[in-house]
Formats: C-alpha cells, structure tokens, sequence
C-alpha cells in the first residue's frame, strides 16, 4: 500500500469547493491525531501547532489532494501561516494556472 492510498481524498463537490475545511480536517485528524481542533485563524508554525516535518507532510497533501504542484520558494510563513492563507494560496495557484 502507498502512502496516498491512505490519504483522505476530496469526496464531494462540497469538499472541493471548501477547502479550508478539507485542510482544518486533515490537519486536525491526520497531523495531530485529533488531539486538537485547529481553527482557520491559529498560526499553525508560529504557534507550534505543527512542525516542519508536519509542514512537509501538509505540503505533500496539498500537491495530492489538489492536483498542484507547490515549489519549494512557496513554502513560506506568508503562504502557510494558517489554514487562511493556505487557502489564499490556493485561489492564487488555482488563477495563476487558469491564465496559462
């Protein structure tokens, strides 16, 4: 069994359309082993919440469960501070590639 195949995938129309939740959950559930319930606002590195092996798995989902891929100069405290401005991130990947 590979690592993705174990990995939560968008299920929904919904889920795909909120992506902030598919991230809090994953975070929550799956990084943190649901010991904690990571809101959209926490400051997931600046306030210890996860780590940057944490982050790096995170990065991984994201490139999965989205279908981008992030370089590594993306992978800043502007871009990944919190589940917010992931999904900023998100929407300006998303605009990035639909105007090439």
């Amino acid at each position: 069994m590979t690592a993705t195949q174990d990995r939560p995938t968008l299920q929904t129309t919904e889920e795909a359309s909120n992506p902030q939740a598919v991230l809090q959950r994953y975070i929550s559930d799956e990084l943190l082993n649901g010991r904690v319930d990571v809101e959209v606002e926490d400051d997931l590195l600046g306030g210890g919440i996860i780590d940057s092996v944490a982050m790096m798995w995170l990065v991984t989902f994201i490139e999965e469960t989205f279908q981008i891929t992030v370089p590594l100069e993306d992978v800043t405290i502007h871009n990944f501070r919190t589940i917010q401005t992931i999904d900023a991130y998100l929407q300006r990947r998303k605009s990035d590639a639909a105007e090439h």
